[in-house]
């Protein structure tokens, strides 16, 4: 991160008073921030409404928070909540979370913050709030890949609903994933024009059959495989205006969902923590009638050893620089199989990672996938992020 962001970002938290952020127009922290660039590799992030509301409903639940209980890492739950309530359709942005006795203080640590050394976000937004002496601070950080016109988040049973877009980079093959209010995933192709190259404007109408939270992902093929460029809810409602007030928890879709698994304590056995993962993959796979996996060793190895080669070689994604996809990499290791797939996560626990996976309507497909048989578990550190880890699921029939 440059030293024009930090400037930037210490500006826009120093303006903070009691409880609500003070919106300096970004126009004018631009132009301030960018006085002070010495380095021009990368533009400068723009400030974005939608994060920032999301930013301030976040460092509310934190301050909230009683002042001797320790500050954990926010949960994938409740920040994707948050990004639903906000209307965001930011996928998995970075999140700084921060306590202090001073909004002075907040904002000097998180200027400092060694996420903004690494991050390189294009759209960001920041909310401090205190009281009675304490503050909290919550910056989120997105590198969007897509931009989402504004369109409707609720919707007519049966009716269309469309969605325009562009791509910020030429991107392949894209394509939309649902999870329906039942927990069932359903697949589309996105509709491109034939002039304007891959990273052209895109409409498409999503019509929903049943009333009820719907998950919309959009997916496409990037440098190192297929990559979710964004993901947002859109709520159905039928004939009468029934549908789901509360906002939607996406994993939990489906009636009768367990809660526990979220309520386990973090482990810092990873044996364990893989155990887990493989035990809730077979939880929603029998929710949905199908028959458990079985654990393979051999999958295993490949999935421990992608996710050490992801931070080793500092990329995230299916296909490695110099091991290929999750098809090549079983055909090296001498594996037959007929049908392969493969899910990716990082956070700070392995069952968080997981809760992300079923959140996601493509990887969701992947774990309800019928015709599969084995599973491989596999988790390594994330390098520069402590406490974080990456998740791979490997899913295999012979």
């Amino acid at each position: 991160m440059t030293f024009a962001l930090m400037c930037l970002i210490l500006e826009r938290l120093l303006v903070a008073t009691p409880e609500v952020v003070a919106h300096v127009p970004e126009e004018r922290l631009v132009e301030r921030a960018l006085g002070e660039r010495t380095i021009r590799e990368a533009p400068l992030p723009r400030f974005d409404p939608r994060l920032d509301e999301a930013a301030a409903i976040l460092a509310r639940q934190v301050l909230a928070l009683p002042p001797e209980a320790p500050l954990q890492p926010l949960s994938s739950e409740a920040l994707r909540e948050a990004l639903s309530l906000a209307g965001a359709f930011d996928p998995a942005p970075n999140a700084i979370v921060l306590r202090a006795t001073s909004t002075a203080a907040l904002a000097q640590a998180m200027a400092s913050h060694p996420e903004l050394s690494r991050a390189r976000p294009t759209r960001f937004g920041i909310s401090i709030v205190s009281r009675d002496g304490r503050a909290a601070g919550v910056a989120l950080l997105s590198q969007r890949r897509v931009e989402l016109d504004e369109f409707p988040r609720r919707a007519q049973v049966g009716q269309p609903c469309r969605v325009v877009g562009r791509f910020a980079r030429p991107l392949k093959r894209p394509l939309v994933a649902v999870t329906d209010p039942g927990g069932a995933v359903h697949t589309l192709p996105v509709p491109l024009p034939q002039s304007g190259g891959e990273a052209a404007r895109f409409e498409m109408d999503l019509t929903f059959h049943r009333a009820g939270v719907n998950a919309v992902e959009l997916i496409a093929e990037g440098r190192y495989g297929p990559e979710v460029v964004a993901l947002f809810e859109v709520e159905a409602l039928d004939a009468a205006g029934g549908g789901q007030t509360r906002p939607a928890r996406m994993a939990d879709a489906e009636e009768g969902a367990p809660q526990a698994r979220r309520e386990k304590a973090e482990t810092k056995d990873i044996a364990v923590a893989e155990r887990q993962v493989v035990q809730a993959i077979n939880d929603l796979r029998a929710r949905h009638g199908l028959r458990p996996l079985q654990r393979d060793g051999r999958l295993d190895r490949l999935a421990r050893h992608h996710a050490r080669e992801m931070g080793r070689l500092k990329f995230f994604g299916h296909k490695s620089p110099k091991e290929g996809d999750v098809a090549r990499r079983l055909s090296s290791a001498g594996i037959a199989y007929s049908v392969a797939a493969e899910n990716l996560a990082e956070s700070h626990s392995a069952l968080d990672a997981q809760w992300l996976l079923e959140a996601s309507p493509g990887h969701r497909g992947n774990l309800l996938m019928p015709e599969v048989t084995l599973v491989g578990v596999g988790t390594a550190p994330v390098p520069g992020r402590q406490g974080n880890l990456y998740l791979v699921e490997i899913f295999m029939r012979p």
